[in-house]
């Protein structure tokens, strides 16, 4: 009898004790929600995060972006609206990266995921030499977007930090892509040689040098590596080949016929 009536007591005590927010003004509540509705309508590419909370007598935003067009049309919606607010929201890139807001996968897959951890949902992969977008960190996890406009986190070691003088010298300097579904690269030119990574198709490395059958590539992290030359084809010829003709995409899916299933998948390891 005394644990019966103890649950319905204390459901009523929790209850109790939420935070109301119902005496939210609906002009400012529903400012912050058109602004979400109209640049962030899916958090899986576009973050604006905003609470509403109650401070004293005004009202405080709190929370984070990366749109600094909603940033703006917030502080010009409450500039209209004669409500007492103050804004803490951060606008990202954060500062204390210190200007590395740029990142180039390292690996031949990077797995990015919904949160900081390694046991969260994989919300999507990319390829060696895939540029990113880098926002804040969390430890050793960065929040990055990939050129498809997924956001996500990706540890440490699946990227190298690069500011964008650093990014803009990866993008001039001379490229290929590797072709085979999958290989390796070697620590010095030859097919015996020590692998230095895994490969997959559609990686992309910095050509450094020739030596005889093989080039010699570097990684985004500096590292330096041995890959036979017929195994990859120079950036702007690669690009300049590609024709999506429903007859070609129709092609390159049955050549993944067999591939392992991977949720957020996207590279011949799982798809």
């Amino acid at each position: 009898m005394k644990t019966s009536f103890f649950w319905p007591l204390a459901l009523l005590t929790l209850v109790a004790c939420q935070p109301q927010q119902a005496d939210i003004p609906p002009a400012l509540a529903e400012l912050v929600e058109q602004i979400r509705q109209t640049h962030a309508p899916d958090k899986r590419v576009a973050l604006f995060d905003v609470q509403i909370e109650r401070s004293g007598q005004e009202w405080l935003l709190a929370g984070e972006t990366n749109l600094p067009q909603g940033l703006q049309e917030l502080e010009e919606g409450l500039k209209a609206m004669d409500i007492a607010a103050q804004l803490q929201i951060s606008l990202l890139p954060d500062t204390s990266l210190q200007g590395k807001t740029f990142g180039l996968v390292n690996l031949s897959a990077c797995n990015i995921r919904s949160e900081p951890k390694h046991s969260a949902e994989l919300a999507t992969q990319a390829l060696l030499g895939t540029p990113l977008r880098v926002y804040k960190a969390s430890g050793s996890w960065y929040l990055v977007q990939s050129p498809d406009g997924y956001l996500g986190w990706l540890d440490a070691g699946g990227l190298a930090l690069m500011d964008e003088q650093e990014m803009h010298a990866w993008q001039q300097a001379p490229k290929a892509v590797y072709l085979p579904d999958m290989g390796l690269a070697r620590a010095q030119p030859r097919t015996d040689a020590q692998p230095v990574s895994d490969l997959l198709a559609g990686n992309i490395l910095q050509i450094d040098d020739k030596a005889g059958d093989f080039a010699r590539v570097r990684y985004p992290d500096g590292r330096l590596a041995y890959v036979p030359a017929a195994e990859l084809m120079a950036y702007p010829d690669w690009l300049a080949s590609r024709q999506p003709t429903a007859e070609n995409i129709i092609r390159s899916a049955f050549a993944f016929m067999g591939r392992p299933y991977l949720w957020g998948g996207t590279s011949g390891k799982g798809v």
